[in-house]
């Protein structure tokens, strides 16, 4: 919260699966009279676990995620409602890196996040 009251833009960087997750985090936007988007990343399951065994491989990465915890999100995501979509900037990848690593050309996500 300072660093909302400080004027910084902010991103939540985790998975907000559940409904209840992303409306406090939208609720908390709407009392401090600020915009609120959601990202969504689209990637298909056999990707996600691809990318998780190819992190792991790697080894030296600060996410927790593994097959077990991505399992556990897939069972209890919950799809974005009709509501919500207005709100969505949906995010691909769009090009592979030299690792094989998913890509995101960042000036559309940009361009789409300034207009708001």
């Amino acid at each position: 919260m300072p660093v909302l009251a400080g004027g910084w833009h902010v991103i939540l960087d985790a998975t907000f699966l559940r409904r209840a997750q992303r409306d406090g985090a939208r609720e908390l936007a709407a009392a401090l009279g600020l915009r609120f988007v959601i990202l969504d990343f689209d990637a298909d399951v056999a990707t996600l676990r691809e990318r998780i065994v190819r992190r792991a491989a790697r080894g030296g990465d600060a996410s927790e995620a593994d097959p077990a915890v991505l399992e556990a999100q897939l069972r209890t995501a919950e799809p974005l409602d009709a509501d919500e979509q207005p709100l969505v900037v949906r995010c691909v990848a769009s090009t592979q890196g030299d690792d094989g690593s998913p890509q995101m050309e960042g000036s559309a996500l940009l361009a789409t996040l300034a207009s708001r």
